[in-house]
């Protein structure tokens, strides 16, 4: 059986939790000598610097993906195609500001519908 591998982020998750676990013990013993700090600070930086890193991998592919998001939209956008919500719960489609059509449940469906619309038929609409 295969699995999939663990989040990159896996790793800097248990190293945190290792340390907050230190700091607490620290926080808990005030008398704890200073060379133990210090050689606990010795681990954890390297722990703290993945996270940053982890955290920045995970900020740019968000960006990454947000950016090709509105791409998509703004293209779509420029052909004509305008997806708007009617209500709290429907949503539909306009192509060149023409009325609106349909009642869908949600924006994929409504993009669905009207590229379906758009679409010359090879095959019947599901």
């Amino acid at each position: 059986m295969h699995t999939m591998p663990d989040h990159p982020a896996t790793r800097t998750i248990t190293g945190l939790d290792t340390m907050l676990a230190e700091i607490q013990f620290f926080l808990d013993h005030p008398r704890t000598q200073q060379n133990q700090w210090v050689a606990k600070g010795r681990i954890w930086k390297p722990v703290l610097e993945q996270a940053k890193m982890d955290l920045a991998a995970e900020a740019e592919h968000y960006s990454l993906l947000s950016e090709a998001y509105q791409a998509v939209w703004e293209v779509l956008r420029h052909l004509g195609l305008e997806i708007h919500q009617r209500d709290r719960t429907t949503w539909a489609y306009t192509w060149h500001g023409a009325p609106l059509v349909g009642a869908f449940a949600s924006r994929a469906q409504a993009l669905e519908a009207a590229l379906r619309e758009r679409m010359p038929t090879s095959e019947p609409p599901r």
